[in-house]
């Protein structure tokens, strides 16, 4: 026995009793002046809760970064079946002057039990969670071990960051967005002698056939990097965020604002009802090529909810005349602009005629005979047009929207 227990102290574990049963426990505190990668980690504390609040969701709360604690767990295996249980999990949570990272071990598959109180404990006493695809493993995982061993389930945190997703929103035009691709291009660490996520079941499962602590060493620094790479990486994203809400320059001048980055804070902002800040940013990706596309269709919706008709109909006139335009997206709202807010139903009518022609094009080139959907709206607006410029006769002024009076290729 006292083998064994100097085996698992030098592996900074001790063992605890919690209702009869066992779990080990490590124990670490880490500086607040400590980097990951290129991040200090204790700069989360100087982000502002509204934004790490933001980071969950339109309708999620702000919480302050001094009350969150950071969980990952390990499992016995990479699906969720009969059989798979996390026998290891990462939490971090801050205490005066340092992160004090614990880590719970099961020893034992009988032993679960123990492990899972103490997890539960210990998020049920902070103000939030963070986690990485965490609401698709990690707590449900927790929850379900929780149920299954007979002990009382965490409630469900009134915070949960799962930081997957505004990692994808920010990130995903420009590489993965898994954890070792975020940590080594966002976070610049590396992960150099780690062991392999997908071996970690196989490191346990030698543990439990040997009796041998030392295969789990590996597994221990696997699950310590994996829990320093939240707390990193929430930093990343809240001064990500909090640098575009002080204005685009400061955004730049922190060398943060890469096309992909911009077009992630766009999507949140949108997200947010923050219109004006997300057209800004949108508006920035009008000449990135690959970024084009959707940052036309953003600002067709949001210059309408904005009522910021200049700048629409400017958008979309110079979005048809491009040669290579086959949308028709910027023909419609044109149409619908001119008839609904100009009440210029000759322009409007020119405008539908010159989609009609394209559409028709199209139909030929493709050999149908049948008209398409998209044309049959086209000629019932040209329809509704035409009766308003009957009722309106003399009332309107004709006017091409384009710098030519012939439809493209003549």
């Amino acid at each position: 026995m006292e083998e064994t227990d100097g085996r698992w102290a030098a592996l900074g574990l001790r063992e605890t009793a919690i209702n009869g049963r066992r779990v080990l426990v490590r124990r670490m505190a880490v500086s607040l002046d400590a980097c990951y990668g290129r991040v200090r980690l204790g700069d989360v504390l100087a982000l502002s809760p509204e934004a790490v609040g933001r980071l969950g969701g339109a309708a999620q709360m702000p919480v302050a970064p001094r009350d969150l604690v950071f969980l990952d767990a390990e499992t016995t295996g990479l699906g969720s079946g009969a059989g798979t249980f996390p026998f290891l999990y990462g939490l971090a949570r801050f205490a005066g002057d340092h992160v004090l990272l614990e880590q719970f071990l099961v020893p034992a598959p009988e032993e679960e039990p123990a492990a899972l109180e103490a997890v539960r404990a210990a998020v049920e006493a902070a103000g939030g969670v963070v986690t990485f695809n965490g609401k698709a493993f990690d707590w449900n995982q927790l929850v379900s071990r929780c149920v299954l061993c007979g002990v009382a389930a965490p409630r469900d945190p009134q915070v949960h960051l799962d930081l997957l997703y505004p990692a994808r929103r920010l990130w995903r035009a420009e590489h993965a967005c898994d954890l070792s691709t975020l940590e080594r291009l966002q976070l610049g660490a590396s992960r150099a002698g780690d062991v392999p996520g997908a071996l970690v079941p196989e490191y346990y499962r030698r543990y439990l056939a040997t009796g041998e602590p030392a295969h789990l060493a590996g597994v221990l620094s696997h699950n310590e990097r994996d829990v320093l790479a939240l707390v990193a990486l929430l930093v990343r994203l809240g001064r990500l965020l909090e640098a575009v809400e002080r204005g685009l320059a400061d955004a730049e001048r922190a060398g943060d604002l890469s096309p992909g980055a911009c077009l992630g804070l766009a999507r949140i902002l949108e997200r947010d009802g923050r219109w004006e800040e997300a057209a800004a940013l949108y508006e920035r990706l009008l000449e990135v090529p690959g970024y084009r596309r959707e940052a036309r269709q953003a600002l067709t919706v949001l210059y309408k909810r904005l009522k910021r008709w200049e700048e629409a109909v400017a958008l979309w006139e110079a979005w048809l005349r491009e040669p290579d335009n086959r949308s028709l997206t910027p023909y419609v709202e044109l149409a619908k602009y001119l008839e609904h807010q100009a009440k210029d139903y000759d322009a409007a009518a020119a405008v539908v005629e010159e989609a009609l022609w394209l559409v028709r094009q199209r139909r030929r080139l493709a050999r149908r005979r049948a008209p398409t959907p998209e044309e049959q709206d086209l000629l019932a607006r040209a329809q509704r047009l035409a009766q308003k410029r009957e009722r309106h006769a003399g009332g309107g002024t004709l006017r091409m929207p384009l710098d030519r009076a012939q439809p493209p290729g003549t």
